[in-house]
C-alpha cells in the first residue's frame, strides 16, 4: 500500500514540489551575489561621481535682492521689523544644453560620465513692480543684487563665461551667495530696478548619472542633444518633442508659468528646496542594459521556470513508463540554478544578451546529455528542446516588458492545456503512472 501510493504520479508531483522548493535556497543565494554585485557597482558609480561629477541639477538663474522694512519701537527709535531677501524669476528662460557622453572603466563597471556645455538667455521683468507685491513699504537694496545659479556639484564646473546683463558683464564667484548651498552668484550692483533686462550665461560642467533642470522662468523652454542612444527622460515633466536613435537623441521640454507650480517672486524662505527639487526634469544616461536587474528579472521567474523544467521530466515518465529518480531531477535543478549563476558572471565582462545565449546553451547542451541516463529513444532530444524553449521564452519575457504578463499567462495556459490533455487517462492513484487500458 504505502509503495503503491509513493510509486503514484501524484506522490510523485507532491516531491517534484519539494524539490522546487529546496532550489530555492540556492536561487535566493544567487539573488543575493547578485545584489551584492550590484551594490559594488553602484559603489564604483559613487567613487567616479566624487572625483568626476555627479548628477547634476540646475536651478536658475534667479535674481536675489535684500531688503528692509523698518518700523519703530516703544520709544519712537527706527528698528528693524524684518529683513531678508528677495527671490525673482526671469519672466522668460532659454536653456540650451549640448552634452557628451563616454563610458568611464572602474575595474569590471562601465559608467556613463559627460561634459555638458549649457547656455542659458532670457529676460527678467523689472524687479522694483514684483517687490511692491511681495512687500509694500520695504526698503529694497538694489545695489545687493545677486544673479544665483544653484548647481549640485559645483566642484565639476570646467568654466563659467562672464554674465550679460543688460549688455554689462559680470564675473560670476563661488557660491550661492544668500541662498546657500552649491552654485555660483554674480553681483550686480549697478542694477536698474526700474526696467526689463535681457541675460546670458554659459557653464561648462562635468556630471554623471544624469542631467536636469528647473523651470526657473515664467515661460521655461530647455533643449537637450547627446549621442549616448540611451536616454531615460525623467523628472516632473517629459520631454514635447524627442527623437531617439543609435546616434543619439535630442529632446525638447516647454514648461508654462502655470503649470511650473512656483510663483514668480517670493521672499526667502516662502518656497522651500523640496519645492525647487519637486520641479525638476531632465534626462538619465542610462547603460544600454543594467545585467543586475535582468538577472534580477530572470530570478523571478525561477519557480515557474524550474517547474515547467520538472513538468516536461514528469510527463516523459508517466506517459513513457520511464522511471527517473528523485536525485536525477534534483541534477536537473541545480543544473538549472547555475544557469543565473553563468549569466551573472558572464554578463559582467559580455553584456546580458550574449552571456544570456552562451549560459542557456551551456545548460541546454548539459540538461540534454545527461537526461540520456533517464530517458530512452527520441526523449533525450525532445528534453533538449524543452529546455531551449523554455530558455528562449524566458529571454522574451525579459524583452518585453509591456508584454510580459500577456505572453506568460498565455503560455501557462498552453502549457496546463497540453499537460490536461496528455494526462487524461493517467492512474492518479495507481502504482505504475501508466495510462488507463482500454480508455
Amino acid at each position: 500500500m504505502t509503495r503503491a501510493l509513493l510509486g503514484s504520479p501524484l506522490a510523485r508531483v507532491l516531491l517534484l514540489g519539494a524539490l522546487v522548493l529546496v532550489l530555492q535556497i540556492p536561487a535566493c543565494m544567487i539573488g543575493e551575489l547578485g545584489r551584492e554585485r550590484a551594490q559594488a557597482r553602484d559603489d564604483a558609480v559613487a567613487e567616479v561621481g566624487m572625483h568626476w561629477g555627479g548628477r547634476q541639477e540646475l536651478i536658475g538663474p534667479l535674481l536675489v535682492v535684500p531688503y528692509i522694512v523698518w518700523g519703530r519701537d516703544d520709544k519712537g527709535r527706527n528698528v528693524i521689523n524684518e529683513s531678508g531677501h528677495f527671490v525673482f524669476t526671469p519672466e522668460r528662460l532659454q536653456i540650451a544644453a549640448a552634452t557628451e557622453v563616454e563610458a568611464r572603466q572602474r575595474g569590471l563597471f562601465r559608467i556613463p560620465v559627460y561634459r555638458s556645455t549649457v547656455t542659458l538667455t532670457g529676460r527678467f521683468a523689472a524687479p522694483a513692480t514684483l517687490a511692491a507685491t511681495l512687500h509694500r513699504g520695504a526698503a529694497v537694496q538694489w545695489d545687493g543684487a545677486q544673479l544665483v545659479a544653484r548647481l549640485a556639484d559645483v566642484h565639476a564646473v570646467d568654466s563659467a563665461a562672464p554674465l550679460l546683463w543688460d549688455r554689462q558683464a559680470f564675473s560670476f564667484e563661488p557660491g550661492s551667495g544668500p541662498l546657500g548651498g552649491n552654485g555660483l552668484h554674480a553681483s550686480l550692483a549697478t542694477l536698474a530696478a526700474d526696467r526689463p533686462a535681457a541675460f546670458e550665461m554659459s557653464l561648462a560642467f562635468r556630471g554623471s548619472g544624469g542631467l536636469y533642470f528647473a523651470p526657473a522662468g515664467l515661460e521655461t523652454t530647455v533643449s537637450l542633444s547627446s549621442p549616448w542612444p540611451d536616454p531615460a527622460f525623467l523628472g516632473a515633466w517629459l520631454p514635447t518633442r524627442r527623437e531617439v536613435g543609435p546616434q543619439g537623441f535630442t529632446a525638447g521640454w516647454s514648461v508654462p508659468f502655470v503649470a511650473r507650480g512656483l510663483p514668480a517672486a517670493w521672499k526667502q524662505g516662502m518656497v522651500s528646496e523640496e519645492q525647487l527639487r519637486g520641479a525638476l526634469f531632465g534626462v538619465d544616461f542610462l547603460t544600454p542594459v543594467d545585467p543586475y536587474r535582468m538577472s534580477e528579472r530572470s530570478l523571478k521567474y525561477w519557480p515557474l521556470f524550474v517547474g515547467l523544467a520538472f513538468l516536461v521530466v514528469w510527463l516523459f515518465e508517466v506517459l513513457g513508463a520511464s522511471p527517473v529518480h528523485p536525485i536525477q531531477y534534483l541534477m536537473v535543478g541545480v543544473a538549472l540554478c547555475l544557469f543565473y549563476l553563468l549569466e551573472l558572471s558572464l554578463a559582467e565582462h559580455l553584456g546580458f544578451g550574449l552571456a544570456y545565449l552562451l549560459a542557456s546553451a551551456a545548460v541546454t547542451l548539459q540538461v540534454g546529455l545527461y537526461s540520456r541516463s533517464a530517458l530512452q529513444g527520441r526523449r533525450p532530444l525532445l528534453m533538449l528542446a524543452a529546455t531551449a524553449s523554455l530558455y528562449a521564452l524566458l529571454y522574451l519575457l525579459l524583452r518585453q516588458d509591456d508584454y510580459a504578463l500577456l505572453i506568460g499567462s498565455a503560455s501557462l495556459f498552453a502549457v496546463l492545456s497540453v499537460v490536461m490533455y496528455l494526462t487524461r487517462r493517467v492512474r492518479w492513484s495507481g502504482d505504475s503512472g501508466q495510462a488507463l487500458a482500454g480508455q
